[in-house]
């Protein structure tokens, strides 16, 4: 059987250290796969929130 590498020794030792490098590298690389326009070919697009007033009137009985 072959000595474990140094990443596998890392995992066991520090996986809070060694998630957190992933995650951190995950995020680097992200902006580099996905493409910058696939954005901008969402089908969803954000919505403005409602209004205090359409909440209340809408949260009030009896009315519609």
């Amino acid at each position: 059987m072959p000595p474990p590498s140094w990443f596998h020794v890392a995992m066991h030792r520090e996986p809070v250290v060694m998630w957190s490098l992933f995650l951190g590298a995950l995020g680097m690389a992200l902006p580099l796969v996905v493409p910058r326009d696939a954005f901008a070919r969402a089908s969803t697009r954000a919505r403005n929130p409602p209004s205090a007033a359409d909440v209340v009137a809408a949260l009030r009985p009896g009315r519609a």
